[in-house]
């Protein structure tokens, strides 16, 4: 759309919509809407996809903090010079 001269696209600001008009015609163009649908659908995949991936990442932060907690506290027990003997 930025090549048709629909949007700019601005750092920081996003994309500004040069002419509402030429944004409506190129929606309404057959092969735009399809590709601009095809387009809305695989964001949506790929939005659920990282819902997906931070819970993963969430649940295996959760772990290893479990994890190191129970070393830090079992290394709390450990004093300097036991080294296990029995």
């Amino acid at each position: 759309m930025e090549d048709s001269g629909v949007v700019r696209l601005e750092s920081g600001r996003g994309t500004i919509i040069l002419s509402r008009l030429m944004a409506y015609e190129f929606l309404c163009r057959p092969n735009e809407a399809v590709s601009v649908e095809g387009l809305r659908e695989e964001i949506a995949v790929l939005v659920q996809e990282r819902s997906r991936l931070d819970e993963s990442i969430a649940h295996l932060t959760i772990r290893l903090l479990e994890r190191t907690a129970r070393e830090t506290s079992g290394k709390r027990g450990y004093q300097e010079g036991d080294h296990g003997s029995v």
